[in-house]
């Protein structure tokens, strides 16, 4: 009965509550009370998140596990808690008018996760049983963590991000035994660390980015486990301590934000025998820097590195040869990247808003990294790209997708499981107006029409390649994706639909205004899965006897809603196949049969908004270059007697049966088959 409009429930002995074992009444913001549920007694779990109007604590049976009170209007715990003893999960976060907690909330020995984010009324530290493992203090008035904290021994988190008013934290905080992850992130009042001695723990991951901390302790470098350190935004500090070279456990370093970076990593005693030289992932965004400090030479396995934001005019990265994920977006004084590592491992080339760049390297590296994963290569508003930067980073992006294509087909015994984890995909987007040619299927608008030919589900069918040509307004989505519908039409009329959400963008702000259209191309292992059976023969039985196939794309965001400031302008698809021609497109020699897709255009031909659309491919074949989308519409599905007005809907099969469309839809089919693969 969540988001309910409920103002009572039941009145006390209505109902016999003994079979009652949950309730979740989550947002219903109208309700004022809870009945006593004391009688409830198999009672485990309750839900009255975002119940704004509830201001009591609810008197339920002691077997309670499970109880959720964030968002209400709660302002004391009363001291009969000690009496639910049965309770593990206590959720109060955002109750701003809750006091500090009673005293005997310690005697909860079964307690052992207490969310208390944003209950800004809190100022003491709670007194709480040894038998916690997940602290949330997030927010609160705290302004100690004082050395009693030495007696939670189980406590695996400690989250007291934005504390504001936090000035010391007891040095018993880094002896506890079981604390894995503490986060004092936004805590802008602690200036220092504790002095210790001795550390016995096992932490793992340390935030301290955007604190008021002035230097890092030496005896940093006796976290034996430590991979992960964030100092980012902590513009107070003005040196690293030498013993951090001695951290071979740390693989994560954020120093974003920080001035002197560059001064910092000199100053180290860094070589690739130091412990340092095992970080794979660093962070240097917004550091001021005008060149990579020389010191990185000495990370031989650094695999990410964040240096977006900087003030750099060329960049080079030939030293990262193991160099998987790079972000340069919003250095607007950027004009060349050079050289990228031979061989390259690069998967996620991220470049949002360099609006100097000029010049890329060339495509013709061999790329050794793994193939079955996610890739892309996001040039968002680099509207200076010459011609020879938009033909190569093109050609990269028609290769990596017929390459993965090739390679999820037919995968290694390892590559299962990444597959599986993370399905294979690849997005690329640069600004541009035209579709490449080498997409043998065109048109207009958001739809496209392909006459499937004979046999076209062969064992050599590889799967689509897509691509989207979308002009963009103010827009302050801060990622976005594409929502791909395909609608398969057989011989005797019955349509099968496949959905499937490509993502394209993430990025750290807003889009902005773009005054361009943009190029992307998509390819999504998901969509092309449907088509094989896990023993991986074609599923002939179903596909190869559609003879058309209708593509619809929408602009979706992070939540698969409609953007509306986007707008699709052109849509491609080309069939992907199993060519028999050799080719050096990769190192790995199970490739030499994969050829490249037919080459063509660059498909970024014009980077100025053209009213009049030229389509040297569209779909001559079918008959469909100046249709409307209506006629598209009635072109493939008119057969089967399908009536569409302005948008469609997803079907499924139940029982045999297809479920009536939704949104009002007029439409007639027959059973049909619906497969939605999510997020491919």
């Amino acid at each position: 009965m969540h988001h309910s409009s409920v103002e009572h429930l039941w009145e006390e002995n209505q109902f016999n509550l003994e079979k009652l074992r949950g309730i979740d009444l989550s947002h219903s913001q109208h309700l004022t009370e809870i009945p006593n549920l004391s009688g409830a007694s198999n009672l485990q779990t309750m839900v009255l998140n975002g119940c704004s109007r509830i201001t009591k604590f609810p008197q339920i049976s002691w077997n309670i596990k499970e109880l959720k009170l964030s968002q209400t209007a709660i302002e004391e715990i009363p001291s009969a808690i000690e009496y639910l003893n049965q309770l593990v999960w206590l959720e109060l976060n955002y109750c701003k008018r809750l006091k500090n907690l009673p005293s005997n909330i310690r005697n909860l020995t079964s307690l052992t996760r207490l969310g208390l984010r944003g209950c800004s009324s809190i100022t003491e530290f709670p007194k709480i049983s040894g038998d916690i493992s997940d602290l949330y203090l997030d927010g609160t008035a705290i302004d100690q963590v004082p050395s009693s904290i030495e007696r939670l021994t189980k406590l695996q988190w400690l989250s007291l991000q934005y504390c504001t008013r936090l000035k010391r934290v007891s040095s018993s905080v880094f002896k506890l035994q079981s604390l894995m992850f503490c986060t004092l992130s936004g805590c802008s009042r602690l200036d220092d660390l504790p002095e210790v001695l001795e550390t016995k723990g096992i932490l793992m991951q340390l935030n301290l980015d955007r604190t008021a901390v002035k230097k890092l302790p030496a005896w940093i470098e006796f976290l034996p486990l430590l991979n992960e350190l964030n100092t980012g935004y902590c513009k107070c500090i003005e040196s690293l301590p030498i013993s951090i070279c001695n951290m071979k456990s740390l693989s994560s370093l954020d120093l974003s934000g920080c001035l002197g970076v560059d001064k910092m990593l000199e100053d180290l005693p860094l070589s690739s025998s130091s412990g340092l030289s095992s970080l794979t992932k660093l962070n240097l965004s917004k550091c001021n820097l005008s060149t990579l400090p020389s010191a990185l030479s000495c990370l031989p396995y650094l695999q990410s590195l964040n240096v977006s934001g900087n003030n750099f005019e060329s960049l080079s990265l030939t030293p990262f040869s193991c160099l998987e994920e790079l972000n340069i977006s919003h250095c607007k004084g950027l004009q060349s990247l050079q050289e990228f590592p031979l061989p390259s491992r690069l998967l996620d080339l991220q470049a949002h808003h360099c609006i100097s760049l000029e010049t890329l390297p060339t495509s013709n590296v061999v790329f050794t990294g793994n193939w079955i994963t996610q890739q892309s290569s996001i040039y968002y508003n680099c509207l200076k790209l010459d011609a020879n930067a938009r033909v190569n980073i093109m050609a990269d992006a028609q290769l990596r997708i017929q390459v993965m294509a090739t390679k999820a087909r037919e995968p290694s015994p390892e590559d299962y499981l990444q597959m599986y984890s993370g399905r294979p995909s690849f997005s690329f987007c640069c600004p541009g107006n035209e579709i490449p040619e080498w997409f043998s299927h065109q048109h207009r608008g958001s739809r496209v029409v392909i006459n499937l030919p004979l046999h076209w589900c062969s064992t050599k069918f590889l799967g689509f390649a897509l691509c989207v040509v979308a002009a963009f307004g103010d827009c302050e989505y801060f990622n976005f994706c594409f929502n791909c519908k395909c609608y398969f039409l057989t011989k005797d009329g019955e349509v099968h639909e496949i959905v499937c959400d490509l993502e394209v963008i993430k990025i750290d702000g807003r889009l902005g205004f773009i005054e361009s259209d943009h190029v992307f191309l998509l390819y999504a292992h998901g969509l092309s899965a449907v088509f094989q059976r896990d023993d991986g023969e074609h599923n002939l039985s179903i596909y190869s006897s559609c003879r058309e196939v209708l593509f619809e794309f929408s602009h979706v965001d992070k939540d698969l809603q409609p953007i509306p400031n986007c707008k699709i302008k052109k849509c491609g698809v080309h069939l992907l196949y199993l060519e028999e021609e050799t080719t050096q497109i990769s190192g790995d020699d199970s490739l030499n049969e994969a050829g490249l897709v037919e080459s063509g255009g660059d498909g970024i031909q014009n980077i100025v908004e053209d009213e009049e659309v030229h389509n040297s491919t569209t779909l001559e074949e079918e008959g469909t270059e100046h249709k409307s989308e209506s006629e598209i519409d009635t072109l493939l599905l008119g057969k089967s007697g399908v009536k569409l007005r302005s948008q469609y809907s997803s079907h499924s099969v139940h029982n045999g049966l297809l479920l009536p469309p939704e949104n009002g839809l007029d439409l007639e089919l027959e059973p049909a088959a619906f497969v939605d693969f999510g997020d491919c």
